[in-house]
């Protein structure tokens, strides 16, 4: 395979792994697919060139920073979101893809399939990963759509600099923070021996993001439906 086909067979596969990747998060937080399915095809679009050029052409150990900032801009230039719905959607949605990448890079190492220097390095091993990543990615925004898994937050309550201020806001913000920063670490770090250790931090950060999203999601959804009870019919 010639270098040009090479790296546009790379572009193409960053391009589906990050559209599933948008399809993935969109589920989460309960954005309907089927009316925005040309803003997902436009944020893969963008997040994947962008993607592809940081990380594949310039070698950038910002490549996660990047990618997290473009998508809070698209989801606010795109969806109209305010910008602290924006970081929020956007760092969990990482946090989550994270954790599946990682899944998948331990499967591989425990299953003697690929070295890390061959996740790292090697075209084909390359490839192969991303290719399990949109895999994984869409099989679980389906489990989440099929048993209707997710959150469903009142979005103005993220707008206004009085409800920015509200301190459940700052909880949230002082996690994503946390999160994002051990993720890059993870990602950069050449020492395999904190791997392990960055991994259980990012999980635990994601595990308390999520725990209070849902604690939050539920107040929301009783005060958006009083007479069930909080129940999302």
């Amino acid at each position: 395979m010639s270098v040009y086909m090479g790296n546009l067979l790379l572009l193409i596969i960053k391009i589906l792994g990050l559209s599933s990747f948008v399809i993935m998060t969109f589920t989460i937080f309960k954005i309907p697919l089927r009316e925005n399915h040309r803003s997902i095809a436009a944020m893969g679009m963008i997040l994947g060139t962008v993607g592809y050029y940081i990380k594949n052409i310039l070698n950038s150990p910002l490549y996660f920073i990047f990618l997290i900032a473009g998508f809070t801009v698209l989801l606010m230039v795109i969806r109209r979101y305010p910008i602290l719905y924006c970081l929020l959607i956007s760092l969990i949605g990482f946090g989550a893809s994270t954790i599946v990448d990682t899944v998948i890079s331990f499967t591989n190492m425990g299953l003697n399939l690929a070295t890390i220097e061959q996740m790292k390095y090697d075209f084909n091993t390359n490839i192969a990963l991303n290719i399990a990543y949109t895999g994984c990615c869409l099989l679980l925004a389906t489990v989440l759509h099929t048993f209707k898994l997710g959150f469903s937050f009142i979005v103005r309550r993220f707008s206004g600099t009085r409800t920015i201020l509200k301190p459940h806001n700052f909880v949230w913000a002082m996690l994503l923070i946390a999160g994002a920063l051990l993720t890059h670490i993870f990602i950069v770090s050449n020492n395999e021996e904190y791997h392990t250790y960055l991994l259980v931090g990012i999980l635990i950060v994601f595990a308390a993001s999520i725990l209070y999203s849902f604690l939050q999601n539920k107040k929301v959804l009783k005060d958006r439906y009083p007479k069930t009870g909080g129940i999302d019919s």
